[in-house]
């Protein structure tokens, strides 16, 4: 889709300019990925031109750069660029690394300047791969699945002419898909990152991990119990990509255990509603959807049902640290007969205190031990004025 994009932009310059276009994208390209290796969304004229990028030229290009103007602003009097999208950034970096690799036999994720024609395609994707799979914060992850997709014969087709046409890269996608397999078989730790590396696996047409989650999915045996990291990885890119409804994600429909939880955050992360109550879930399962969830930006989840696990205090506290965070959601929060005292009720009044943004309205803890002291923190949440707390059971 984005390669079809640039080549609609391309074919619409060529009638409004006599310069050759490719080199301009080239340019554009070199750019992106110098702001991507430095965290960098917005570039200034003196960016361009260091990247080979003719400012007028460039003009042209308004579908990929577009130029922010600051006349007014005190700070910033020049004018700014930016590309018109993060994912079109990721996309001309991943264009410009394939380019310098295919057409010049440099790898342009090391320091040296030297060429590298004796790395192999295979060698020059694993390295792409680790790249992104080591950086903690997902910001190449989008550019790998651009990058591996460009392996493909067909994308090469369509941009043959700005890239070379290489026998290098002839059996280089299958290996490269062997290699990310091996990547998602060998993580234990980080659901999100096997969650990219499926997505690349779909970039390169490879569905082999995917097909046997689908064929699990189909029958009635469903051995969640015994499901390694890479399984879990493929069920949540399954259910992300598939037309199912996930706004109400129901623990009980997979089945009621902490590692079956543990394993679909992904899925409980994109839900809006989480249904957990009286699935024998203690302290872990908080540890869980505090990291996982509660405290990411990208989070939907604005209802949470934990009611009649034995969370205790310590769970609890747990939670308190995820509302204490100013990406978290949640509207409501429910604790229904969860063995919560007066330690855990005085932590949950803390930090609904504590985040000035927080936008829980409705807290229900029926069933629980919150002793005076207790009461007397949640009611005084109630009664500010300040707070959208609206209800405590």
């Amino acid at each position: 889709m984005y390669t079809h994009f640039l080549l609609l932009q391309r074919r619409q310059t060529k009638h409004n300019t006599d310069q050759s276009t490719s080199e301009t994208i080239l340019s554009l390209g070199k750019l992106a990925f110098k702001g991507l290796k430095e965290k960098n969304l917005l570039f200034t004229e003196e960016d361009l031109t260091s990247c080979g990028t003719d400012v007028t030229k460039a003009a042209v290009f308004s579908g990929l750069l577009t130029r922010i103007k600051r006349e007014n602003h005190e700070l910033y009097k020049q004018n700014m660029f930016c590309f018109v999208h993060q994912s079109i950034q990721e996309f001309m970096a991943a264009l410009h690394v394939f380019h310098s690799f295919t057409n010049k036999g440099e790898n342009v994720f090391t320091e040296s300047t030297s060429a590298t024609s004796d790395l192999t395609a295979s060698e020059f994707y694993k390295k792409a791969v680790d790249k992104a799979f080591e950086d903690e914060h997902g910001d190449w992850d989008m550019f790998l699945r651009f990058l591996v997709g460009l392996s493909l014969e067909s994308n090469q087709d369509l941009l043959q002419d700005l890239i070379d046409k290489s026998e290098k890269h002839k059996d280089a996608s299958k290996e490269a898909a062997e290699y990310i397999k091996k990547k998602i078989r060998e993580n234990n730790s980080d659901p999100d990152k096997n969650l990219n590396l499926f997505f690349c696996l779909n970039e390169l047409n490879d569905d082999s991990l995917v097909q046997e989650i689908k064929n699990y999915l189909n029958s009635e045996e469903k051995p969640f119990e015994t499901f390694s990291a890479s399984q879990w990885s493929a069920l949540n890119f399954v259910l992300l990509t598939s037309d199912e409804n996930l706004e109400v994600f129901d623990l009980k429909k997979y089945l009621k255990s902490e590692k079956v939880l543990l394993g679909m955050m992904p899925v409980v992360k994109v839900s809006k509603s989480t249904l957990l109550s009286w699935c024998e879930l203690s302290e872990e399962s908080c540890n869980g959807l505090t990291s996982s969830v509660l405290t990411k930006p990208s989070s939907n989840l604005t209802v949470l049902d934990l009611s009649h696990n034995d969370l205790m205090d310590a769970g609890v506290m747990r939670l308190a640290d995820g509302l204490k965070n100013v990406n978290c959601k949640l509207e409501t929060l429910k604790l229904a007969g969860c063995q919560v005292t007066e330690r855990g009720c005085i932590s949950l009044a803390e930090a609904i205190e504590f985040n000035r943004v927080s936008s829980l309205k409705h807290l229900d803890l029926s069933y629980n031990h919150p002793g005076d002291k207790g009461m007397r923190a949640l009611n005084a949440i109630v009664e500010d004025p300040n707070k959208k707390l609206e209800t405590v059971k």
